[in-house]
C-alpha cells in the first residue's frame, strides 16, 4: 500500500487549476506551466514526509498530508484575508477601499506564488495602477500618487496579514514591504491641496442653510469637530459645569468644564470618533459662542441624542445625517449664488466648500490667534504616545482656545 500521487486537474468554471490532498483542494494558478511545476513540488514534498518502513511491507502511518503554505496563491491568500475581514467591525468607506485594493492586487498579481513574493511585484503592481485609466470615481481620468499609494498599502497590508497568520513566509513579506511609496515626479497625478473656505465664504450661506444643519454648521467653525462626530453628540457625553463630569472613552481619565478667565467652557467627550479604534481618545471644548448655539437642542435632547430626529421612531444613521448636511450645504450656496448675480452690481460667485473643510478653516484661525499647538490640541491632533502623557496639557490648551474664540 503506497502513497497515492495527487493529479492536476482543471477547474473549468474558474479556470484553475489545482489537486486534492487529503479531500482538500489546492488551488495553483490558471497558468499550466507554473501549476504543473506547483504540483511537482508538492509531490516532492509529500513523498518526503512518507517513510515505509525497511523491515515489514507495511507502510508506517502517514502523517498529516498538509500542504505548505508557500505553495498558496496571492488570489487564494486574498480570498483569504477577506473572508477573515468580514468578521471585522469595520466602517463602510474602510470596506471600499480594502475591496478595490484587493481587486487590484488579485488583477496583476493573482497568479503569483506567495512564497516568491518581492520587490519586483510591488514596483510591477504601482506600474499596473500607474497605467489604469478606469476611475474608480468615474470617467477616465488617471489615478492620483496618493491613491496609487493607499491601494499599495493594502497589498502590503494583506500580505503582512499573510505572513502573522503563517500563510506567507516572513522572508516573502520582508522582501515585498522594502519597496517605498511613489514621491513627488515618480508618476500619479498630482492633485492640487484643498485650502480651507474664507470665513465669509461659511458666514455668507448661513442664511439659506435651514435647521438643524444651520446650526451644526456653526458649531463645527466654532469647535473644530468632526461632522460625524456632531451627528452623533449625546448629552451624557458633555460636561456643562466644573461638577459635572463624564468619562473620556479609551481612557481612565474623568474631565468636567473649566472655568478661563471667568468664563466657563463645556469639555465634550465623543464616545464615537475617527480615531477611536486606535485607542485614542477625544475632548472637545465648547465656547460660550457654540454654547449658545448648542444650549437650545440640549434642552431638546431631554439627556438623549442631541440632533436625533424628532419624527422618526429609531435615531437616524450618523451616516444619513452627515450626507444630508452636506446637501442642504450644497443647495444654500448654489441659491446664495443665485441672489449674489442678480444683485446690481452683480457679485462673484461663492466657492464650492464642505462641512468637511470647516475643520480646516478653525485650524487656521486658531493657529492664527494662538499657535500650532493650540491648535492641534483643539482638533485632537497628537501622537499615539503623547496623548495619554500630555492628555491634561491639551484640554487646557483647547480650553483656552474655547474661552477665547469659541
Amino acid at each position: 500500500m503506497g502513497l497515492r500521487i495527487p493529479q492536476l486537474r482543471l477547474h473549468t468554471p474558474s479556470g484553475r487549476y489545482y489537486v486534492t490532498i487529503d479531500g482538500k483542494r489546492t488551488y495553483l494558478g490558471k497558468v499550466q506551466s507554473k501549476a504543473e511545476i506547483a504540483c511537482m513540488k508538492l509531490i516532492q514534498e509529500l513523498a518526503s514526509q512518507f517513510q515505509p518502513s525497511p523491515t515489514f511491507n507495511i507502510p508506517p502511518p502517514q502523517p498529516t498530508q498538509t500542504v505548505s503554505v508557500s505553495y498558496f496563491l496571492v488570489a487564494d491568500l486574498v480570498e483569504r484575508y477577506l473572508d477573515w475581514f468580514e468578521t471585522q467591525n469595520r466602517k463602510p468607506s474602510c470596506v471600499s477601499r480594502i475591496l478595490l485594493g484587493a481587486e487590484y492586487l488579485v488583477t496583476c498579481l493573482g497568479e503569483e506564488l506567495v512564497s516568491e513574493l518581492r520587490q519586483k511585484h510591488v514596483k510591477q503592481l504601482q506600474q499596473h495602477l500607474l497605467a489604469v485609466t478606469d476611475n474608480p470615481k468615474g470617467g477616465r481620468a488617471k489615478l492620483s500618487r496618493g491613491y496609487i499609494n493607499r491601494t499599495v498599502a493594502i497589498a502590503k497590508q494583506i500580505v503582512k496579514w499573510g505572513a502573522e497568520e503563517e500563510l506567507v513566509p516572513a522572508e516573502a513579506y520582508s522582501r515585498f514591504n522594502l519597496v517605498s511609496s511613489l514621491k513627488m515626479g515618480q508618476g500619479g497625478v498630482e492633485l492640487e491641496r484643498v485650502l480651507p473656505p474664507e470665513i465669509w465664504h461659511v458666514t455668507e450661506c448661513l442664511a439659506w442653510i435651514p435647521q438643524p444643519s444651520h446650526d451644526m454648521v456653526k458649531l463645527m467653525m466654532l469647535t473644530g469637530c468632526r461632522p460625524k462626530e456632531l451627528c452623533d453628540i449625546r448629552r451624557s457625553e458633555i460636561s456643562t459645569h466644573p461638577n459635572e463630569y463624564v468619562n473620556v472613552s479609551h481612557s481612565k481619565l474623568r474631565i468636567s468644564a473649566r472655568v478661563v478667565n471667568g468664563q466657563c467652557v463645556w469639555l465634550w467627550a465623543p464616545k464615537e470618533h475617527k480615531t477611536r479604534g486606535k485607542g485614542k481618545p477625544r475632548v472637545i471644548a465648547i465656547g460660550p459662542q457654540a454654547q449658545q448655539v448648542l444650549q437650545p437642542w440640549l434642552v431638546k435632547a431631554n439627556g438623549g441624542d442631541v440632533f436625533a430626529e424628532p419624527r422618526s421612531p429609531s435615531p437616524l444613521p450618523v451616516k444619513m445625517i452627515a450626507e444630508y448636511i452636506q446637501r442642504t450645504v450644497g443647495r444654500a450656496i448654489v441659491v446664495c449664488n443665485e441672489w449674489r448675480m442678480r444683485g446690481d452690481p452683480p457679485l462673484p460667485p461663492i466657492p464650492i466648500w464642505t462641512p468637511y473643510q470647516l475643520r480646516h478653516l478653525a485650524a487656521t484661525m486658531i493657529g492664527e490667534a494662538f499657535d500650532e499647538s493650540h491648535a492641534a490640541a483643539s482638533l485632537g491632533h497628537s501622537g499615539l504616545d503623547s496623548i495619554s502623557i500630555y492628555c491634561e496639557q491639551a484640554v487646557g490648551k483647547a480650553a483656552q482656545v474655547a474661552a477665547k474664540m469659541g
